[in-house]
Order: C-alpha cells, then structure tokens, then sequence
C-alpha cells in the first residue's frame, strides 16, 4: 500500500518566546514490511536544523531559534510503501538489548489493579504469544478509547497506565501503556510505538480522528518484536506507519522541547 503522511505541528506561546530548543521525531525509517520513499521536514521560521538518531534507533531532527517567537509551524510529509507482516517488526534499528524494554517507567508502573487484571487476562494461555494476544484483547475490551484533544493553550499531561485503567478510559498512547505495564509484569519486553494509522474506509473515523496513532511491541522468543495495537484489537498491518519507539510515549513522543508552550498537531494519512 502506497501511504501519503502530512503532519502539521503548531507551536503557540502566550508571550514571545526565547532560546527554542526543539527535537523532533517525525521521520519513519525503513524495515521489512515498510520502505520510506521520501520524507521532509520544514520549518516557517529561521532556525537551524541537525539530522541525528537517538538511544533507540530514531530518526531525529533537532532545531533552535533565538527567538523572540510568538509561535511557529513544522510541517512533516513522508511517503511509505507498506504491507501486511502480521505485526513481525524485522530489519528495523536496534541499538539496545532487549531486556532494556522490561523496564517500568513513571507511565507504565503498575498498582494492585494492574497486577490483577495482569492474571485475569492472560491466565488461560501458558504460552507468550497466546498471553500477549490475550492481553491486546483483554485491554481492547476494558478500556474504552478516547480521543480528546487538549484544550488550547493547557499543558499536555499523559496518564499513567493504572490512571488509565481506572479510569477505563484513554488514548491510544494509554491504552499502550497498560499494555506495556502488564506485559513487563509477565517478563516479556514491550515498547511504545508512535506513528500513523489509515483507518478502515466507511467507519466514519477516518475523517473525524487524526491519524496520529501509537501502540505496543512485544519481544518473543523465536520470533523476534511483534506489534500489538489494543485500539484496533488486531497487530498492526499495511494500515499502520512505524515513526519511533521507546520505553513510553515521553520517549518515542513525535516532539520534545524546551522553552515551548501549547501545541495543536493534525495528521492526515492517504493511501492508494
């Protein structure tokens, strides 16, 4: 499948703003199921910008501008070509050992009603992959999703995994995130993944969501890394676009940086 991304990412300040620092995570790599075609990144205002990777394997862009900025626009276009690998991630940019990914982060800390649901979900399978579509669908069916975009101007606050369960409700990155916790509690590496999603035609979200999208990717033995996305209830496909990962959405998050304030962020994805 032929897949056109444009994200369009705006950065508002409620006075001008100083000494920008800025990294961006917007450039999917490469792997057997996906081959980028093209990608670009620009910028509607001076600054300078470095082409880089981090600890994990992404492509990363950084850019700084004195300032003073009242506010500013990045815009990312990319082109993918994709198909179906049943969710196996092979060929991808690995720079860590993979028992990096059992570890707990803030956002995906487990509590008591984790550790519970944990048993409940997967209790009926002996063997890591059943635990794990077990778990994507345990998760799918528990907690409702939610996209709510941020009130302007108010700061981006991401739950945590046991904020989300409790609440049984969240965003993709959440519901991820109990993924990832429940999965680390098992003893199976598990990543966050940031990236795209072409919806199915004729279900009505296509035009109502953005495709910004995330998901989990679990390590099994004999097989290798594996997605698992709870929203869709299936393991990604030719639909999904891989842009980064890490050990949650802080840290596969398409943007990070200092001296910013509120952002509004809009992705539209074609296919063909």
């Amino acid at each position: 499948m032929h897949l056109t991304i444009r994200n369009e990412i705006r950065f508002a300040f409620p006075a001008p703003a100083r000494n920008l620092t800025v990294l961006l995570r917007l450039s999917p790599r490469s792997h057997e199921g996906q081959h980028v075609t093209g990608s670009r990144i620009d910028a509607d205002i001076d600054c300078s910008l470095r082409v880089g990777q981090d600890a994990f394997g992404n492509v990363t862009h950084s850019f700084s501008a004195a300032g003073p900025l009242d506010g500013f626009t990045v815009t990312s276009v990319c082109q993918v070509e994709t198909y179906d690998a049943a969710g196996v991630v092979r060929g991808a940019a690995e720079r860590l050992p993979v028992d990096i990914f059992l570890r707990e982060t803030e956002l995906t800390a487990l509590d008591a009603g984790l550790r519970q649901f944990a048993h409940r979900a997967t209790a009926s399978e002996a063997e890591p992959l059943g635990k794990l579509h077990a778990l994507m669908h345990a998760v799918h069916g528990e907690i409702a999703w939610a996209e709510v975009p941020p009130e302007p101007g108010a700061p981006v606050v991401a739950p945590t995994a046991a904020q989300a369960f409790a609440a049984k409700t969240g965003d993709a990155a959440s519901l991820a995130h109990i993924f990832s916790a429940v999965a680390r509690h098992l003893g199976l590496p598990c990543r966050h993944v940031t990236g795209y999603l072409l919806r199915e035609p004729g279900t009505g979200e296509e035009k109502a969501h953005s495709a910004s999208h995330a998901w989990a990717e679990a390590y099994v033995q004999g097989i290798g890394w594996i997605g698992f996305d709870p929203v869709e209830e299936l393991c990604p496909n030719g639909r999904h676009v891989r842009v980064a990962t890490g050990l949650d959405a802080l840290g596969a998050a398409f943007f990070r940086g200092t001296g910013t304030d509120s952002t509004a962020s809009h992705a539209v994805i074609s296919g063909r």
